[in-house]
């Protein structure tokens, strides 16, 4: 259908946004010689000008002044200098948020890829198998099967591009991508998240004589992720947890002042059939970018460098296997002496009760305003031991 409505043109108009006065005489010339149709609408030399059916470009006031000045000649008008205020800068958080996060990725030796956000009916059961995303948007006129439903994740992305390479690629395989996702709502509009998401496989070191065989595993992916919360200074904890196409057991939850930042797992061995990839295993992590923001920028409290001496005190412990160090560690680190606490051996063996687990914690006891006696830090060390057994039912390894 054709819009027949006239457009208002006035002199002053046209000689504003060319910088340069043109007689109302010649506007109408130059567009009629067009075939546009201009008729006067008062005296002060306003046009009403109608757009012929041929010209389906046309549909505003400086549409019709850039017909002119194409007609009258460029050269004709004078080149100024740009004039206006600056505008103020918009900030984006999120944005400067995906840019420090992609830097970060880089660093640890992560390579970016960017999908496509459609996605086939099939990668979009692969990765949500139970269907509790529900019905994905669907696009009206999907040009081919394979780009047919918004996505729900980054995980079939990650996954195919993991496909795709492993085919010629001999060495380890670290990708990662910082994207939207699209997840749907009953009667509305789908909800956008950003996300950051990437997968490891394949060998730790690239092939020589100098390399062992070890493979990129559920440790270090963990590591990325604990890297880049740690340069976010964000304090998070991983939590065990359960996810569709994930590994039982071998799933966290990325924890961060009570609320869920992300999950890390290594992929289960029917997912990574279903894209076709043989590596084994496939690591994949996530993280929710907008949650992740809610933290970001806290007043960090200055801590001045220790001025007095730390000691070091070694804590083993028999502990169910299910048990997250995590909840070990989180315990230690509340009491007040403690500075640091970090995990030093996980054992199971003969030497250890069936379905348990020793847990051995290397603890720095530290006060930044005197030096500690061996008193206190053993007061300390015993009321740890205590609160550990009667918490988590711990027992010291003999």
């Amino acid at each position: 259908k054709i819009d027949k409505t006239p457009i208002a043109l006035s002199r002053n108009m046209v000689s504003r946004v060319l910088g340069v006065e043109l007689d109302t005489k010649k506007v109408v010339t130059t567009l009629s010689s067009l075939g546009f149709t201009c008729q006067s609408s008062d005296e002060n030399g306003e046009l009403l000008v109608t757009i012929p059916y041929w010209r389906t470009d046309i549909r505003l006031a400086e549409d019709l002044i850039e017909e002119v000045a194409r007609i009258t000649g460029y050269d004709d008008i004078p080149t100024t200098m740009l004039r206006g205020e600056i505008p103020n800068r918009a900030p984006t958080p999120l944005l400067n948020l995906k840019e420090i996060i992609r830097e970060i990725f880089v660093g640890c030796g992560m390579q970016e890829i960017i999908t496509y956000s459609l996605i086939s009916r099939t990668a979009l059961y692969n990765i949500d198998p139970e269907g509790k995303l529900g019905n994905a948007l669907r696009a009206a006129n999907p040009m081919s099967q394979g780009q047919e439903y918004m996505r729900t994740s980054l995980r079939s992305g990650l996954l195919a591009t993991l496909s795709a390479n492993e085919k010629h690629e001999s060495n380890g395989i670290r990708l990662f991508e910082a994207s939207r996702i699209y997840l749907p709502r009953a009667n509305d509009l789908p909800q956008e998240r950003e996300i950051a998401a990437g997968v490891i496989a394949g060998r730790r070191d690239d092939a020589s004589w100098l390399a062992g065989n070890d493979v990129l595993d559920f440790f270090d992916a963990k590591g990325i992720i604990t890297t880049v919360f740690d340069r976010l200074q964000i304090a998070i904890r991983f939590d065990p947890s359960i996810d569709p196409i994930l590994v039982p057991g071998r799933t966290a939850d990325v924890i961060a002042n009570g609320q869920r930042l992300g999950v890390i797992g290594e992929v289960h061995p029917k997912t990574a059939a279903l894209f076709d990839i043989s590596s084994q295993p496939v690591i994949l992590f996530e993280i929710d970018l907008e949650n992740t923001l809610a933290l970001v920028g806290s007043i960090t409290a200055f801590q001045p460098i220790p001025r007095f001496p730390e000691i070091y005190r070694d804590l083993a412990l028999i502990v169910d296997a299910g048990l997250a160090a995590s909840k070990v560690q989180e315990i230690i680190q509340g009491f007040p002496l403690v500075n640091t606490v970090a995990v030093f051996d996980v054992y199971s063996g003969k030497q250890v009760p069936p379905g348990k687990k020793s847990l051995a914690f290397s603890i720095r006891y530290q006060s930044l305003q005197r030096t500690l006696t061996d008193n206190e830090v053993d007061k300390t060390h015993k009321k740890i031991i205590a609160r550990l057994e009667k918490e988590l039912g711990a027992a010291l390894r003999s």
